[in-house]
């Protein structure tokens, strides 16, 4: 059987034809004279005792009318399901399908399907984050997971509503203005004692800290800042100031009660 892939909302098919028996001794009686591999459910009998799958039956029947053993007649009806002889067959030993990948799982038949689902470390593996195309193999999965750039990601730091991806975390967290940062002239002796400054602070911490050396470069850029600040604030109150304006004007007109 080829890789087969499994995923929480769909199925495992097996291929039983494909599927790599231990030795045993009844093998050969139990195995469908058809396809001659040991009979896959649905396993059925006819009236003269041989047993078959009942897909290739079906299938034979269509152009013959006896039995491909003994030759005996039989009709569709004769068809009988012998849930007996397939749980003995189930109980036969068998690789696991993928075995070529690594898994050296051997077990009852009737198990497999079990042994796929819930424990195969070696089928393959789609990651469950819909934007992710990584594809791999079931025991990589929790390492995945762990470091996939699509997993959802939300900054942990109190005031930050940040909501991304893991994949925008390192560039978050280096520009995060809820993040703590140490004045760049913090020492525990006679420097700056300022070690937990939110980034959002930083700026103004650094024009107010007597440590730092404050060269013209960096002056004229701070000057730009609470320029720009203080333009903003003027724009803002000059339409606060009209539109309080125009409310009183209204007033006086009677046209707002």
């Amino acid at each position: 059987m080829s890789n087969k892939e499994y995923t929480d909302d769909s199925e495992i098919s097996i291929s039983y034809m494909d599927l790599e028996y231990e030795d045993h001794p009844a093998l050969q009686t139990l195995s469908c004279p058809i396809c001659t591999c040991p009979a896959m459910p649905i396993v059925v009998r006819l009236p003269c005792g041989h047993i078959f799958c009942k897909s290739h039956i079906l299938e034979w029947l269509k152009t013959n009318a006896t039995c491909p053993m003994c030759k005996t007649e039989f009709d569709k009806k004769d068809i009988v399901e012998d849930k007996i002889i397939e749980e003995i067959i189930n109980t036969l030993k068998v690789s696991c399908p993928q075995k070529e990948l690594g898994c050296d799982w051997l077990g009852e038949r009737g198990k497999l399907l079990n042994h796929l689902k819930n424990s195969c470390q070696y089928m393959t593996y789609k990651c469950i984050y819909s934007k992710c195309n990584y594809v791999g193999l079931t025991k990589d999965k929790e390492e995945h997971e762990k470091i996939c750039e699509w997993k959802p990601y939300v900054c942990e730091l109190k005031g930050c509503n940040f909501k991304g991806y893991l994949g925008d975390k390192q560039h978050h967290e280096n520009v995060c203005e809820w993040k703590l940062v140490a004045c760049p002239n913090y020492t525990n002796g006679n420097g700056c004692q300022m070690n937990k400054i939110m980034r959002k602070d930083f700026q103004e911490h650094l024009w107010k800290c007597e440590y730092f050396v404050k060269d013209l470069p960096w002056i004229i850029k701070k000057s730009d800042e609470i320029q720009k600040h203080q333009k903003n604030d003027f724009t803002y109150y000059e339409d606060q100031t009209k539109k309080s304006y125009e409310r009183l004007k209204k007033l006086e007109e009677g046209k707002i009660y």
